[in-house]
């Protein structure tokens, strides 16, 4: 049985497969199985992974009909047998120490997960560009439990599924999976995480890379699956209050909330965006401002935005930014 299991869902990335599992065959940290979740692929992705799979025996293939990003992954946490369990996109690639570096945080610290900073990667090119945001230095690379973190810090991470390095008991124990037929299924998996774990590194290694704006992505289409977005919200919101957190970090995740409304409101497509603002209407009308810190509020750009989507009908709204329909 390998010690760390690597789970990748791949649906129609014939262009970028290879460079994600040429990046993973050749990790420095041999001990590995890397599982590849066909998902239901209509190009060559299939048979790029089994010309993979006859040259190296640690690449397993399961194949199912398609059912999303969630599914995909739900499905290589079922088949990982590892101690430990990373998840990397097919579109994107990782530096070749990331198992063992990840492995030696994780193991040495006793540590339930790791985060890594990223580079995002654009165009054919590799234009590379660093994660704008870092962790404090008096956090990076050390042990670190839940209750020594500000509220704020939930802003500073980055949600996400990949860029990470788990201990599978974290996950099997607490029965974590994803939430299926939905995108940004991240969200809610990593406050999960975030919250159940009770010893955490984060450091500002970056050994991952993410392909972004890349043609045939989920997030590149913004369309009528982006209400997913205010349920993910929603979701979050409520793991927060069952773990009694959510005081603590309401500030935090109002603010970024706000942030990724009024980024995916600008780049929805016409057709749902009328929709897409009276979901969020309806979402942030739940919340009682006052309670909130009024001086960072009225500072952000996105609450001056939220402000009118609160206040205005969407006809209304159009008139006043036009910059954003």
């Amino acid at each position: 049985m390998a010690e760390v299991s690597i789970i990748v869902p791949v649906y129609n990335v014939e262009k970028y497969l290879s460079f994600c599992l040429d990046s993973l065959v050749n990790q420095t940290f041999k001990d590995i199985e890397i599982i590849c979740v066909n998902d239901g692929s209509t190009d060559t992705s299939p048979v790029i992974l089994e010309h993979y799979a006859r040259l190296d025996k640690r690449i397993k293939i399961i194949n199912k009909s398609n059912g999303g990003l969630s599914s995909a992954r739900n499905a290589g946490m079922d088949a990982a047998g590892g101690k430990y369990l990373s998840f990397v996109d097919a579109d994107d690639f990782v530096s070749h120490f990331l198992v063992e570096k990840a492995r030696d945080f994780i193991k040495i610290g006793r540590a339930d997960f790791v985060s890594f900073m990223f580079y995002s990667v654009i165009g054919k090119h590799l234009k590379m560009l660093k994660h704008y945001i870092s962790f404090d230095k008096a956090i990076d690379g050390k042990v670190i439990t839940e209750t020594e973190l500000p509220g704020r810090f939930y802003f500073e991470i980055h949600p996400t599924a990949w860029c990470k390095f788990y201990s599978s008991s974290l996950i099997n124990e607490n029965g974590l999976r994803f939430k299926e037929n939905m995108i940004f299924e991240d969200l809610p998996f990593a406050a999960e995480v975030y919250l159940l774990a009770k010893r955490m590194v984060f450091t500002n290694m970056t050994p991952y890379f993410y392909r972004v704006l890349r043609e045939g992505s989920i997030l590149d289409k913004k369309d009528a699956k982006d209400l997913d977005l205010v349920k993910s919200f929603s979701y979050v919101d409520k793991i927060f209050k069952e773990h009694y957190k959510f005081e603590k970090y309401k500030n935090a995740l109002m603010h970024f909330n706000m942030m990724l409304a009024v980024h995916d409101f600008s780049k929805i497509n016409p057709e749902y965006r009328e929709k897409f603002f009276y979901a969020l209407k309806d979402y942030f009308s739940k919340f009682d401002f006052r309670a909130y810190d009024g001086k960072a509020l009225e500072k952000s750009k996105n609450y001056r935005i939220i402000s009118l989507i609160l206040s205005c009908n969407y006809s209304a709204f159009c008139k006043a930014v036009k910059n954003y329909v």
